[in-house]
């Protein structure tokens, strides 16, 4: 989720040079006494300090300081003041970025549905919104709608500010993302290139709008199955990202898992391993045990140790997964769920049918209740379960879990 903040978001842009970030860290433990009975003025910095963080990755510093600045801004303002929404958004992100995706959902679209009554649907700061939302939803895993906020948001920047601006292009690249997630791979690559191209050849190589065009494109190019051209991708923009924002930012991190990955779909298994294996510990130590990026790179190195012939020590890993995220993030949270049902997965090739059986039953019961029966999660699980069943000979029962079409439907 990080990649569109790191995209577009610069903390020397909010008046801040990076290099006197800790000092303006240090001072802030004395906001709170230093702008004594000024709510205004305590709430306008940590504002400045909580974004300056978020585009820093540093979601721990963000935090404390976006909640008391939404705190105070509410308390003054109510949410009829663009300083209110202003910091709704950010606090959205900032929960996005920690992969407490109910919380961030409900923050941004409270922002974007008061930016757009007060600021209109084509000011630039609903369209921020937008494209943050747009984002949520795609991680989460709604994506028609999410891809039908990307389309409308390009547009309008398109319309606004013109082809060639650097929010346009992040909103290009949005676009080619969701095209991705579709399959429409042509489509897909030609807007992503469009968007690289002008952001590299008119900002530079290292430039955070390039870097994330040249990391979609590597997700493009695995996707197909184009794992040289990937790697290739994600080593690049790995390397580049580690001198613009450090070995230890989220999304340093996340390409370095992009880059472990692409190893291993190379077949390239020791390397792989120890890649993703220093970033699962970085990720542990930065963002968490159940993070999501720290839980999909920990799914990355059991199947590096599967493909080194090391089944066991896979199986322990994907179990591990599960119960980290059950325990940081709860039973019915989406990522808890989908841990869960990998390793259903692990156990149906490893031939435990009952014990699959009975996680995918719990998981399809969780996400009929918690999300519905249309959602693809859901009818996901109906597949794994009615594929089970069709392979221990229980056709009926799968039947039943997953009915096929009506031939009198549409």
């Amino acid at each position: 989720f990080l990649a569109g903040t790191f995209a577009s978001a610069d903390p020397r842009a909010l008046g801040i040079d990076v290099d006197e970030l800790d000092a303006l860290g240090r001072a802030a433990a004395g906001v709170e006494r230093s702008f004594a009975g000024q709510p205004a003025q305590e709430a306008a910095v940590r504002h400045v300090l909580g974004t300056a963080y978020l585009a820093l990755g540093e979601l721990g510093a963000a935090g404390p300081h976006l909640v008391r600045a939404l705190d105070l801004r509410q308390g003054l303002w109510g949410e009829a003041d663009p300083r209110t929404w202003a910091t709704l958004h950010a606090l959205g992100q900032m929960r996005a970025g920690e992969g407490r995706y109910a919380e961030a959902e409900r923050l941004l679209r409270r922002a974007l549905e008061l930016r757009t009554r007060g600021l209109g649907g084509s000011h630039p700061d609903t369209l921020a919104t937008l494209a943050a939302l747009a984002d949520l939803l795609r991680v989460d895993r709604q994506f028609e709608e999410a891809q039908a906020l990307a389309r409308r948001g390009y547009e309008l920047r398109r319309a606004t500010l013109g082809e060639r601006h650097l929010d346009t292009l992040e909103a290009r690249r949005q676009v080619g993302v969701m095209l991705t997630d579709n399959g429409r791979w042509d489509e897909a690559e030609r807007e992503l290139r469009a968007s690289y191209d002008v952001a590299r050849a008119e900002h530079g190589p290292a430039h955070p709008q390039a870097l994330a065009g040249l990391r979609s494109l590597g997700v493009l190019y695995s996707r197909q199955e184009r794992y040289a051209d990937s790697l290739a991708a994600f080593a690049q923009a790995h390397e580049a990202m580690r001198g613009v924002l450090g070995d230890d930012h989220p999304t340093t991190l996340r390409t370095a898992g992009a880059r472990g990955l692409a190893l291993v779909q190379l077949r390239r298994f020791a390397e792989g391993l120890v890649l993703l294996s220093a970033t699962q510990a970085a990720q542990e130590r930065v963002l968490g045990p159940g993070h999501p990026d720290t839980l999909e790179t920990l799914r990355n190195v059991a199947n590096a140790l599967d493909g080194l012939g090391r089944p066991a020590e896979a199986r322990r890993v994907y179990l591990a997964r599960w119960e980290r995220a059950r325990a940081a993030r709860g039973p019915e949270d989406r990522v808890t769920l989908e841990t869960k049902s990998v390793w259903a997965n692990v156990l149906a090739r490893s031939g435990r049918v009952a014990e699959a059986e009975r996680l995918y039953r719990e998981v399809l019961a969780t996400r009929q209740r918690v999300f519905g029966e249309d959602h693809e999660a859901t009818r996901r699980t109906r597949l794994y379960l009615a594929a089970l069943l069709r392979q221990t000979g229980r056709e009926s029962e799968a039947r039943a879990v997953d009915p096929p079409p009506d031939p009198a439907g549409p």
